[in-house]
Protein backbone atom coordinates (compact mmCIF):
# COMPACT_ATOMS: atom_id res chain seq x y z
CA UNK A 1 0.00 0.00 0.00
CA UNK A 2 1.43 3.38 -0.97
CA UNK A 3 0.36 6.21 1.30
CA UNK A 4 -0.03 9.54 -0.42
CA UNK A 5 -2.79 11.22 1.58
CA UNK A 6 -3.97 11.67 5.14
CA UNK A 7 -6.95 9.49 4.19
CA UNK A 8 -4.50 6.65 3.44
CA UNK A 9 -2.90 7.02 6.88
CA UNK A 10 -6.36 7.07 8.45
CA UNK A 11 -7.30 3.88 6.63
CA UNK A 12 -4.10 2.17 7.81
CA UNK A 13 -4.82 3.19 11.41
CA UNK A 14 -8.43 2.02 11.17
CA UNK A 15 -7.51 -1.34 9.60
CA UNK A 16 -4.77 -1.97 12.17
CA UNK A 17 -7.04 -0.99 15.08
CA UNK A 18 -9.75 -3.37 13.88
CA UNK A 19 -7.24 -6.22 13.35
CA UNK A 20 -6.23 -5.75 16.98
CA UNK A 21 -9.87 -5.90 18.11
CA UNK A 22 -9.95 -2.38 19.52
CA UNK A 23 -12.76 0.15 19.36
CA UNK A 24 -11.99 3.82 18.73
CA UNK A 25 -12.82 4.59 22.36
CA UNK A 26 -10.48 1.86 23.64
CA UNK A 27 -7.60 3.00 21.43
CA UNK A 28 -8.20 6.64 22.35
CA UNK A 29 -8.01 5.77 26.06
CA UNK A 30 -4.88 3.63 25.60
CA UNK A 31 -3.20 6.40 23.61
CA UNK A 32 -4.41 9.25 25.81
CA UNK A 33 -6.08 11.11 22.95
CA UNK A 34 -9.72 12.02 22.50
CA UNK A 35 -12.14 9.74 20.68
CA UNK A 36 -13.06 12.69 18.43
CA UNK A 37 -9.39 13.14 17.48
CA UNK A 38 -9.11 9.45 16.61
CA UNK A 39 -12.27 9.60 14.52
CA UNK A 40 -10.94 12.64 12.65
CA UNK A 41 -7.60 10.89 12.13
CA UNK A 42 -9.19 7.73 10.74
CA UNK A 43 -11.32 9.85 8.41
CA UNK A 44 -8.22 11.52 6.97
CA UNK A 45 -8.57 15.00 8.47
CA UNK A 46 -5.48 16.80 7.19
CA UNK A 47 -5.05 19.09 10.19
CA UNK A 48 -4.65 16.37 12.85
CA UNK A 49 -1.80 17.08 15.23
CA UNK A 50 1.33 15.15 14.22
CA UNK A 51 2.46 14.41 17.80
CA UNK A 52 -0.86 12.75 18.63
CA UNK A 53 -0.83 10.91 15.30
CA UNK A 54 2.60 9.47 16.09
CA UNK A 55 1.33 8.37 19.52
CA UNK A 56 -1.55 6.51 17.88
CA UNK A 57 0.75 4.88 15.31
CA UNK A 58 3.17 3.85 18.04
CA UNK A 59 0.47 2.41 20.29
CA UNK A 60 -0.76 0.28 17.38
CA UNK A 61 2.77 -1.03 16.82
CA UNK A 62 3.25 0.99 13.64
CA UNK A 63 6.64 2.62 13.53
CA UNK A 64 7.58 5.43 11.19
CA UNK A 65 10.91 4.92 9.46
CA UNK A 66 12.66 7.36 7.18
CA UNK A 67 15.01 6.17 4.49
CA UNK A 68 17.58 8.51 3.03
CA UNK A 69 17.11 10.06 -0.37
CA UNK A 70 18.05 7.73 -3.16
CA UNK A 71 18.28 7.89 -6.92
CA UNK A 72 17.58 5.13 -9.40
CA UNK A 73 19.54 4.45 -12.57
CA UNK A 74 17.59 7.19 -14.41
CA UNK A 75 18.55 9.81 -11.81
CA UNK A 76 14.98 9.90 -10.45
CA UNK A 77 15.37 10.75 -6.78
CA UNK A 78 12.94 9.99 -3.98
CA UNK A 79 12.80 9.88 -0.26
CA UNK A 80 10.67 7.20 1.35
CA UNK A 81 9.05 6.94 4.73
CA UNK A 82 7.82 3.56 5.86
CA UNK A 83 5.03 2.77 8.26
CA UNK A 84 5.79 -0.66 9.63
CA UNK A 85 3.30 -2.64 11.70
CA UNK A 86 5.30 -5.10 13.76
CA UNK A 87 4.62 -7.34 16.74
CA UNK A 88 5.46 -6.03 20.18
CA UNK A 89 4.42 -7.35 23.58
CA UNK A 90 2.82 -4.05 24.55
CA UNK A 91 0.65 -3.83 21.43
CA UNK A 92 -2.69 -5.56 21.29
CA UNK A 93 -2.64 -8.51 18.94
CA UNK A 94 -0.35 -7.09 16.26
CA UNK A 95 0.48 -9.60 13.56
CA UNK A 96 3.71 -11.57 13.84
CA UNK A 97 4.80 -10.58 10.35
CA UNK A 98 5.65 -7.01 9.53
CA UNK A 99 3.38 -5.11 7.17
CA UNK A 100 4.88 -2.12 5.37
CA UNK A 101 3.39 0.85 3.66
CA UNK A 102 5.69 3.14 1.68
CA UNK A 103 5.02 6.84 1.53
CA UNK A 104 6.49 8.36 -1.63
CA UNK A 105 7.98 11.80 -1.16
CA UNK A 106 9.68 12.28 -4.52
CA UNK A 107 9.11 15.07 -6.99
CA UNK A 108 6.86 12.78 -9.01
CA UNK A 109 4.60 12.13 -6.01
CA UNK A 110 2.59 15.33 -5.77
Amino acid sequence: MIIKTTKDIGNLIKQTRKKQGLTQVELAELTNVGARFLSDLENGKSTCEIEKTIKVLSNLGIKLECQSKFCDENKNCKQNLRLVASKSEQHHGADEAEECCDIGLGANDS
